[in-house]
């Protein structure tokens, strides 16, 4: 271990500040990120196959690039109201995750942030997300529904991947404008958007 690194007793390394998460333990079933982390670091459970549970305190502001790629046996994970952003393939492959709410305090959802969720089957985006970069739903095969909280619908950039069968459902009074601002988008290919 290096000398800018701390271990806690389940042999989770962190900055010695303890502000960032560096590398989680493979073996891990369950975990509670330390209180007064700030950041989950790039790649920091990648491939933590055991893992079923993850609690995220309310002072982590940022999940960086790929730190939960290929946790296959994660089932749920609550993002809290502090995260500012999800980072690249933030949680690629997270196999058993079947519904996940982005909070309002999200503002980017970058490229690939939940590629090949293969059971994902609704998503719920926070009033303050203002950019959905590439990808960020690809191969989310059993992705049916995805509801939009804001008034003003977030810039969402192409995909490589036609989502079939998509039901948008939007805030009252916001059809019209999410339709002028998705339509063009080929990858979203919905069935429906409905005011809710």
């Amino acid at each position: 271990m290096n000398n800018d690194e701390w271990m806690d007793r389940y042999h989770v390394k962190y900055s010695t500040d303890k502000k960032r998460l560096i590398k989680g333990y493979s073996y891990l079933t369950e975990y509670q990120i330390i209180e007064g982390c700030e950041i989950i670091g790039e790649w920091a459970f990648y491939q933590c196959y055991r893992l079923t549970n993850i609690t995220i305190p309310n002072s982590v502001t940022l999940i960086e690039g790929w730190a939960f790629d290929t946790c296959s046996s994660l089932t749920s994970i609550t993002i809290p109201n502090s995260v500012t952003s999800i980072g690249v393939m933030a949680f690629k492959r997270c196999l058993g995750i079947t519904n996940i709410t982005i909070p309002n305090s999200v503002t980017t959802i970058m490229s690939g942030a939940f590629y090949q969720c293969d059971n994902l089957s609704s998503v719920t985006i926070g009033n303050n997300v203002i950019s959905i970069e590439d990808n960020v739903f690809c191969l989310c095969s059993k992705l049916t529904e995805i509801h939009f909280t804001s008034q003003t619908p977030p810039l969402v950039k192409k995909s490589d991947y036609k989502i079939i069968g998509l039901t948008l459902y939007v805030p009252l009074g916001t059809k019209k404008a999410y339709w002028e601002a998705l339509a063009f988008n080929y990858i979203w290919n919905f069935e429906n958007i409905i005011e809710e």
